[in-house]
């Protein structure tokens, strides 16, 4: 059987930094605090939503955490998808990789509901067999690689973990996949060992099938 193919989102398959800055700093004027610069809030991307807000809403008193996420959550339904684009190659690998008949799920920390609607907005839809969101866990932990292993019925050792930050790469090892760092993104490796780096989409479609 063909490798299965594990994909981050955010930093991996899509520049999405200026739609969740946005959303953050809707957030952040929930709460009377000044906007952040996209670079800034891109920093605290990676570790899922809750991880997010309280990196760019820091100090804010429990009271105004619902006030926040709601904040966060109006705006961005209605625009997580004004300015996120794929990476410069990305829809020709993963196209190829789907026509070399691996199987392709996207993992991500992500909410579910906005992977759903990003992945479909910027047409690889087709292509991914099957998508985790992290309402539930989330990477490093690696029951979401799991789950999508067992929903493409392979096993993870025969799944290579394709992210650029640090989570991808534990959650990858602890689920016993080969783990690929993809530098273009946004996110760091955080000195986590990984079995391969791509500083591009078409070096990961040549690593995968090399």
């Amino acid at each position: 059987m063909k490798q299965c193919i594990l994909l981050d989102l955010d930093g991996t398959l899509v520049d999405s930094r200026a739609d969740l800055a946005a959303a953050a700093n809707a957030a952040r004027a929930s709460v009377d605090l000044e906007p952040l610069p996209i670079d800034t809030i891109a920093k605290f991307v990676g570790d899922g939503l809750a991880k997010l807000l309280e990196r760019s809403c820091p100090g804010i008193s429990p009271s105004h955490s619902d006030v926040v996420l709601q904040a966060f959550l109006d705006h961005y339904s209605k625009h997580c998808c004004d300015e996120t684009i794929l990476y410069p190659g990305v829809l020709d690998v993963v196209k190829r990789f789907h026509e070399d008949g691996h199987p392709i799920a996207v993992v991500t920390n992500k909410p579910k509901q906005f992977a759903d609607l990003i992945i479909d907005a910027v047409g690889i839809k087709p292509y991914i067999g099957f998508i985790v969101g992290g309402d539930d866990k989330r990477k490093p932990d690696p029951t979401p690689l799991l789950q999508a292993c067992d929903a493409l019925g392979v096993s993870s050792r025969n799944a290579f973990m394709c992210g650029d930050h640090h989570t991808d790469l534990i959650a990858g090892r602890r689920a016993g996949c080969k783990t690929v760092w993809c530098s273009w993104g946004i996110g760091e490796h955080g000195g986590e060992e990984f079995d391969d780096a791509c500083d591009s989409p078409a070096e990961l479609y040549q690593v995968i099938n090399g």
